[in-house]
């Protein structure tokens, strides 16, 4: 998945609930170049948006509320 941030950088991520804030197995966003997960109030203050992301990526997202 690539994400676009208010910086307007694009940014390799991952859904993954391999990360240590996942829970219950809830995918968490991970930024690649980091390891940094993104949790709600970050990608609204960061606001990051998707570029690119596969169709399962697209329906894990929409279930966690951050798409449309």
């Amino acid at each position: 998945m690539i994400l676009s941030s208010n910086q307007q950088k694009k940014i390799k991520a991952k859904l993954t609930t391999e990360h240590p804030i996942s829970s219950y197995g809830q995918p968490v966003i991970v930024l690649e170049t980091t390891n940094e997960a993104l949790d709600a109030f970050s990608w609204m203050a960061g606001g990051y948006r998707v570029v690119r992301a596969t169709s399962t990526e697209i329906r894990q997202l929409k279930r966690l509320g951050l798409l449309e």
